[in-house]
C-alpha cells in the first residue's frame, strides 16, 4: 500500500498516467514480479492487464501528493488471479488487488526466498524456505518475526561463509573491523570509491535493486578493485585514502614473535581462524624467513602491518560471511 501511494513510485512506473482508457501496465507487472508474487508466482499476462485496469485512478494531484481520481478509473467487472472484481466500484478495486497480492501463497514463498537468499546462501535450504513461508503467512506478513526465524534456525547458523558481500557491504564491514582505528573527515570519499566497484547507493536504475547473487559480483574487474579497496584503506594511516584516517596501533594490539602477530591480526578482523597454509603464507609475507618465531620489531611492524591487514580485508575470509 505505501508503494501504491508513494508519489515517486508512481511517477517512476507510470502510475500516475494510467487511466481508463490507456491503463498503463508498468506498475501493474512490477508489482506482481518484484513486490509480491515474484515472476513464476502464478500470474498471466491477462492478470497483469486486469490488475493494470484495477489500479487506474491512483495518481498525484496538482501538488505531486497521492490521490484517487475515480473519474479516470476503470470501473468495469475483471478477474485477477481467479478472483471476481464486480462493477461500479473505485478505490476498492486497488485496495482488494493490494491485499490480494499481499496475502498471496506465492508472495509467502517470494518473500521469504528472498529474505533467505539475502541472509543466508544464495541458494537457501529448501526447509528453511519453507518454514520461514509459514512464518510469513501465519503472521499476515510480519517481517520481524520472519527474520527473528532465519536468524535463529539451524540453517542459518549452518550457513556461514555462503554470502558473497556487495561492494557497499564489504565496506561497511571493513570500517566496523577497522575501529575503533579509522576514523573519516570526508565520508564523501568512501561513497565515490565503490563507484569503480557498480554499488554507489542508489544507483541502480532498473526496479529491481541491485543483484543479491555472487555471480553478478564476482569477475576480474569487481575482484581487483575489492583488493585495491581493502588495500588502500589499510594504508590510510600512510595518506593512501583521502578523508580517512587510520591508526592500527589502536586496533592491533603489541605482538612479541610474527607469528603472534598474524594471530592477532587474524582474530581482530576475521573471528575465525585461517587454515594453516594460508596463515604461513601471511606469515612469510611479514618476514622472509617465514619464520613465525621471528621477532616483531617497530620498523617492521610499521613496514608490513598494513599490507597484512590488507590482505586479510581482501582475502575470501573477509570477502565472504
Amino acid at each position: 500500500l505505501a508503494s501504491a501511494t508513494s508519489p515517486a513510485m508512481l511517477r517512476y512506473l507510470d502510475q500516475a498516467v494510467s487511466t481508463s482508457e490507456h491503463p498503463n501496465e508498468n506498475y501493474a507487472r512490477e508489482i506482481m514480479e518484484l513486490h509480491t508474487l515474484g515472476a513464476d508466482g502464478g500470474y498471466t499476462e491477462s492478470d497483469v492487464v486486469e490488475v493494470a485496469r484495477a489500479l487506474t485512478g491512483i495518481t498525484l494531484n496538482e501538488r505531486g501528493e497521492f490521490f484517487f481520481d475515480r473519474s479516470i478509473h476503470d470501473e468495469g467487472v475483471k478477474t485477477i488471479l481467479d478472483v471476481h472484481f464486480p462493477a461500479g466500484r473505485g478505490i476498492e478495486d486497488p485496495l482488494q488487488v493490494i491485499d490480494l497480492l499481499a496475502r498471496h501463497p506465492s508472495t509467502a514463498h517470494f518473500i521469504a526466498h528472498k529474505l533467505c537468499c539475502r541472509f543466508v546462501s544464495d541458494t537457501p535450504p529448501d526447509s528453511l524456505v519453507r518454514s520461514a513461508e509459514v512464518v510469513f503467512s501465519t503472521s499476515e506478513g510480519d517481517l520481524r518475526a520472519v527474520m527473528r526465524h532465519i536468524l535463529n534456525s539451524d540453517e542459518f547458523r549452518n550457513n556461514r561463509g555462503s554470502k558473497f558481500r556487495r561492494p557497499l557491504e564489504v565496506l561497511i564491514a571493513m570500517l566496523r573491523a577497522l575501529a575503533p582505528a579509522v576514523s573519516l573527515e570526508s565520508p564523501g570519499s568512501l561513497i565515490y570509491s565503490l563507484e569503480p566497484l557498480g554499488h554507489i547507493p542508489y544507483h541502480w536504475f532498473p526496479p529491481d535493486g541491485y543483484p543479491d547473487h555472487a555471480e553478478a559480483w564476482i569477475n576480474t574487474n569487481g575482484l581487483l578493485q575489492r583488493w585495491n579497496l581493502a588495500l588502500t584503506l589499510s594504508r590510510a594511516g600512510e595518506g593512501a585514502f583521502d578523508g580517512v584516517h587510520l591508526n592500527l596501533d589502536r586496533l592491533i594490539a603489541p605482538a612479541a614473535t610474527v607469528g603472534e602477530l598474524v594471530s592477532t591480526v587474524i582474530a581482530s578482523l576475521l573471528h575465525t581462524p585461517v587454515n594453516p597454509e594460508d596463515y604461513l603464507s601471511l606469515v612469510s609475507y611479514m618476514t622472509p624467513s617465514g619464520n613465525p618465531d621471528d621477532p616483531v620489531t617497530d620498523s617492521l611492524r610499521a613496514a608490513r602491518l598494513p599490507g597484512l591487514v590488507g590482505m586479510i580485508l581482501a582475502s575470501p575470509y573477509f570477502q565472504w560471511h
